[in-house]
């Protein structure tokens, strides 16, 4: 399977759950669904904020 079919699925998707990856965070940001709800780490990496690279209307978990 092609990255870029994993990428159009996963952002294909009505909603996403994502983990702390470039990959993961760009198929949910590519999500054009305008109800998406992200669910995203709470904590990126361990030492860094990462308020500033996770949009508002996603839920830190």
């Amino acid at each position: 399977n092609d990255s870029w079919q994993d990428m159009f699925l996963m952002s294909s998707c009505n909603h996403n759950i994502i983990a702390n990856s470039t990959f993961s965070w760009w198929s949910a940001f590519l999500n054009s669904h305008d109800n998406k709800i992200v669910i995203a780490p709470k904590r990126w990496w361990y030492y860094f904020e990462t308020d500033d690279v996770v949009p508002e209307e996603w839920i830190r978990m």
